[in-house]
């Protein structure tokens, strides 16, 4: 009976040194395991080539999206809503658009020379073009209007390319609500059909604040004289002024004022040494010389 159970005692005993033998041989496999893994970690990265980061960072665009709302998370700038950036081809650098990169550098972004974008759902670096090409996209669209020729997109506004102009004009399109004057070479709204034509009048800076008129995505007002300028321009301008700065023609119906001079100047005395004497002067408005009465204030004349 004690031998059966000292039998018993000692097989117990051989199972637990034989657990312990293979609790102690998984804990070396592991060991050599990991030391292992650390050898080859180490082995990869001295393998690895060393890399200029500062030829990386020439070669590579800033990789983040920009928002136009970011509480909405829309993607864009202040400038246009759109779903992508433009690689610029001068510098190699990604900005949302010209407008951004112009303000941002000591020189232009010539627009139709871009030929790479960055998706800013997955900020993948792909050639240009109306929509994502990588599969985790889902051919995302970059903008609802997209011109392949100004390489621009828009999100927000009825935009068109004109042929003539050679760029994208705001607007439904040629024949719509635009026309284009060959003679004046501008995109006109149909209401201006019968305008004064000057040749090449939106190659031209504004008078005012000296931007170039053709390229402007501002909105413009044309004068009565032909000349152009911008509307918000027109309007600070004219909050102190009535002639255009160019060719100093009235911007408008001038009657009631020059009404109200006339008025004035009829109840002026004529000093007695000015009396009968005359000065020639030419009308800015119809452009022909006239010799009207001199008097004090003789600084306003009416045309017949």
């Amino acid at each position: 009976m004690i031998h059966q159970e000292l039998k018993i005692i000692e097989k117990r005993y051989q199972a637990k040194i034989t657990l312990l033998r293979i609790l102690k041989f998984r804990v070396r496999l592991t060991r050599e395991a990991r030391r292992y893994q650390s050898r080859w970690i180490n082995m990869q990265r001295n393998s690895e080539p060393e890399v200029d980061m500062e030829a990386k960072e020439e070669r590579i665009p800033d990789l983040y999206p920009c928002y136009r709302d970011s509480e909405k998370l829309e993607f864009g700038c202040k400038h246009y809503k759109r779903n992508c950036k433009l690689v610029a081809s001068c510098c190699n650098k990604s900005y949302t658009c010209r407008h951004c990169h112009d303000e941002a550098t000591d020189h232009v972004m010539d627009r139709k020379a871009t030929t790479m974008m960055i998706c800013m759902k997955c900020l993948i670096i792909q050639p240009i073009g109306p929509t994502c090409s990588t599969v985790s996209c889902n051919s995302l669209s970059m903008a609802r209007y997209y011109c392949s020729i100004c390489k621009l997109f828009d999100d927000e506004r009825q935009i068109y390319h004109c042929p003539h102009c050679d760029l994208c004009r705001i607007g439904e399109g040629l024949g719509i609500d635009f026309f284009h004057c060959m003679n004046c070479n501008a995109c006109m709204s149909k209401s201006l059909s019968k305008h004064i034509c000057r040749e090449k009048c939106l190659e031209v800076d504004c008078p005012i604040c000296h931007e170039y008129i053709f390229t402007s995505s501002t909105p413009l007002r044309a004068l009565s004289c032909g000349h152009i300028m911008h509307s918000s321009c027109f309007d600070a301008y004219t909050s102190s002024n009535y002639t255009c700065p160019i060719c100093c023609k009235s911007l408008g119906d001038m009657q009631v004022y020059f009404g109200m001079i006339d008025a004035m100047l009829a109840e002026e005395t004529i000093p007695e040494e000015y009396v009968g004497q005359t000065q020639d002067i030419l009308c800015n408005d119809f452009v022909v010389p006239t010799t009207p009465a001199l008097s004090e204030l003789d600084i306003i004349h009416l045309c017949d």
